[in-house]
Order: structure tokens, then C-alpha cells, then sequence
């Protein structure tokens, strides 16, 4: 083994070489510009390049694809902006011709017929562990241009070797995503077992009531609305909640934003307390609902979420009755907007929901308590080993593109 001068990659065999992107690459852009409609659309995703339809209202989307870039089969793309952003995809190597983002960095083999899977592993692994991002550096819109990428040092071995450890990497991978894919399946069933529960014990009740006679219903609205300049650092003000901060029906307080004290006190109606209900009106996960519990400190709501307070039944119960199906199509008719979906507060307050009296409530939500967490309990076992399974497949494909372990 050698040192390869990469802090990144570490030693590798001594007969290995290394080389930048650009010498087995070439960088190119070419805007379809009217042949546009003579191509197929294709986007960079988590699992790779795929075909996407362009009628599709996912998302942003442009009025024509004129201006974008043409992308052939076996080419390298890359999405190297907003690289703050570790959720997202940023390397793929297209096994179609078609359209993408004029956005995305495009590099092309220099001799045709070039293999480019073994590159194509390395270069995933760079994502996997994070080089892009610390090569751009800490800025919130941190990116790369074609130049850094071109600069690139990779591991090069002989072409055999590649082919090899290549063909090693598609079959350990295809494994390892085989018994991801059996996880995930198994955690839905465990939620749709879930949501059975809920739905058969609330939907056997005979009584309903509508939202607007157990509660008080109120959002931020109007002039108490607030923009990112009302935005403070951690200790200057109030944590603000949004969608992502309700997870399972309980609240996760880790990612918060702040909002000023001044805005915080000018919306008295809004302040939380545990045992507070929220109801997201707006966006992609209308209709999610938690309680609110162990307050860290004052908080409030993002324009996005409305408050249940003052509720008159059980505020467990009335979480659980939220969970229904049948609660679930009466948001399904109320909803508008394509883009960004919407309910109004008026139709949220004419949502009907099972009731019984208290007794009956209290046993209900010391059953549905027991049996969720048992059944929480068991998709946190399967999630934790779906990132076991991740994180040994990263694990694998490193040491292998780097050498640090030989297929024989």
C-alpha cells in the first residue's frame, strides 16, 4: 500500500494510480434548446437517474424544457449546490439519454465505450461521507462548479480490477438493498397494522362531534404573521414549531427556529402548553396532527400549523380520533391548491370525530397507548437496522474503491 496524498481516500495499492475527473472526463453542456421535445426527461434522484415524466407536477416545474441540457447514456451528473443540504442526491451516472436541470454539472467519457462504474462507486462514496460538502465549505449556499470536479482525485486501477470490483459492488449492494427493501416492507405493515387499531376501536363508536364545539381553533394569521428578518439566534427568543418538528404523534424539539420575544408576546392565543393538539393546514403533510408535551421552553407555531386548545374531552383521545380514516377523507374533501395544498381554519373546525363519554375515553387511550408503543417499539428496531444495513454498505463500498480490500 501507498499513501495517496488524498486525506479522503488514504493509502491505496501501490499499483493503483490516481487521476483527476478531467483526464478520463470531459465537462459539457449542450442546451436542447427546439430539439427539446425530441428527448425523454430524466432526473437525479437518491437511487440514481431515472426517466421522469414532464408532465409531472412534482415540485417546480418549468414551462418548456428548451433550456435544458442534454444528457447521454453512460454520462456522469452532478447536482453540487445547496450542499448544506445532506438529504439529497448528487452523483449519478445515467444509464439513459435525455433532459435534466441545466443546473446540473454534466462530465462525458473521453474514449467511447469507457467503463465507469468503478468511478461511479467512488464517486458515491464521496457523497456517502461527505466530501463534497467539506470541500465547499460551511457557507448556507455552498456549491461546487465544473472545475472542482474536474479537479477530482480519483483512484484509477486497471481495468480489470474495476471491472471486477465493480461487479463485486453490484451484487453486495443489490444484497444489502434486498434486505433494506424487506425492512421498509415490514414497517408498513406495522403502520397499517397501526392505524387499524386506531381506526377499529374510535370508528365502533356511535357518537361524533364536530372540532369546533370541544375546542378553540387558532392559527398565525393577519399582521401576526412573521418573516425570516423576525428569526433570532438560539436564547433571543421563542422556539417555533413546524411540520417537521411533529414526528409519531409526539413532538421532536431537536431542529427549531426562533422567533423574536416581541412577536412571540404579540400572539398570546398561540403560545403552546402541553397538551396542546397541532393540526398542519398547509403544505405537504396537511392533515398530520401531535400533541404537544415536555416543552423545552415558550414556544409558538410557523404560519403552516394551527392549535387545539381548550378541548373539552380527553386531549389524548381527541388526538387518537384525528388518526381516523374516516378523518382522514373529510380532509381529503376539504383540501384545495395543487401546489401547495391547503385546508382553511373554517373547514378544519367542521371536521366531525368520534366521541363516548370520559370513562370510555380514558380506557380507550390507555389501550391504543399500550398498543402503539409496542408497535412504535418494533418499526424503531427495523429503522435502526435499515441504518446498520446503510451504513455497512457505505462501509463496503469505500474500502473497496479505495483498496483497502481485494476481491478475489
Amino acid at each position: 500500500m501507498k499513501y495517496s496524498g488524498v486525506k479522503w481516500i488514504g493509502e491505496i495499492p501501490d499499483k493503483w494510480n490516481l487521476v483527476r475527473l478531467k483526464d478520463i472526463c470531459i465537462n459539457k453542456k449542450e442546451i436542447a434548446g427546439e430539439k427539446s421535445s425530441e428527448y425523454e426527461r430524466l432526473a437525479l434522484t437518491l437511487n440514481g437517474v431515472i426517466k421522469r415524466p414532464k408532465d409531472d407536477q412534482e415540485g417546480l416545474q418549468p414551462k418548456e424544457f428548451d433550456t435544458y441540457q442534454i444528457l447521454e447514456e453512460n454520462d456522469f451528473v452532478f447536482k453540487m449546490i445547496d450542499l448544506q443540504n445532506i438529504s439529497t442526491s448528487r452523483v449519478g451516472l445515467s444509464p439513459y439519454t435525455g433532459l435534466v436541470s441545466p443546473a446540473y454539472i454534466r462530465f462525458a467519457s473521453k474514449k467511447k465505450g469507457q467503463f465507469n462504474e468503478f468511478i461511479h462507486y467512488y464517486l458515491l462514496s464521496l457523497w456517502h461521507n461527505c466530501v463534497y460538502n467539506n470541500i465547499a465549505g460551511d457557507g448556507v449556499r455552498s456549491a461546487l462548479n465544473a472545475t472542482d470536479m474536474g479537479n477530482l482525485k480519483c483512484p484509477y486501477p486497471a481495468e480489470n480490477q474495476q471491472r471486477m470490483i465493480a461487479g463485486f459492488l453490484n451484487k453486495k449492494t443489490a444484497e444489502i438493498d434486498s434486505l433494506i427493501d424487506i425492512e421498509n416492507q415490514q414497517i408498513e405493515k406495522l403502520k397499517e397494522y397501526k392505524q387499524a387499531c386506531i381506526d377499529n376501536i374510535i370508528s365502533s363508536l356511535s357518537d361524533d362531534v364536530r372540532i369546533k364545539f370541544i375546542c378553540t381553533l387558532n392559527g398565525r394569521i393577519g399582521y401576526r404573521g412573521y418573516t425570516q428578518e423576525d428569526l433570532v439566534n438560539e436564547g433571543e427568543g421563542a422556539i417555533t414549531i413546524s411540520p417537521s418538528n411533529m414526528q409519531n404523534l409526539k413532538m421532536n424539539y431537536e431542529k427549531c427556529h426562533y422567533l423574536s420575544w416581541f412577536k412571540y408576546d404579540e400572539s398570546p392565543e398561540i403560545q403552546l402548553e402541553n397538551g396542546d393538539i397541532l393540526f398542519v393546514k398547509t403544505g405537504s403533510t396537511y392533515g398530520k396532527s401531535s400533541m404537544v408535551d415536555n416543552l423545552p421552553m415558550e414556544a409558538t407555531i410557523n404560519p403552516q400549523l394551527l392549535i387545539f386548545k381548550n378541548i373539552s374531552i380527553n386531549n389524548k383521545f381527541f388526538l387518537y380520533s384525528l388518526q381516523t380514516n374516516d378523518v382522514r377523507n373529510q380532509i381529503e374533501g376539504y383540501v384545495i391548491g395543487g401546489t401547495i395544498p391547503t385546508i382553511s381554519q373554517d373547514k378544519i373546525s367542521r371536521i366531525k370525530i368520534k366521541n363516548c363519554n370520559l370513562d370510555e375515553q380514558i380506557k380507550i387511550v390507555e389501550y391504543l397507548d399500550k398498543k402503539c408503543d409496542s408497535i412504535d417499539t418494533l418499526i424503531k428496531k427495523k429503522n435502526d437496522k435499515i441504518v446498520l444495513l446503510e451504513e455497512y454498505k457505505k462501509s463496503l463500498i469505500y474500502e473497496y474503491v479505495t483498496g483497502k480490500k481485494e476481491v478475489y
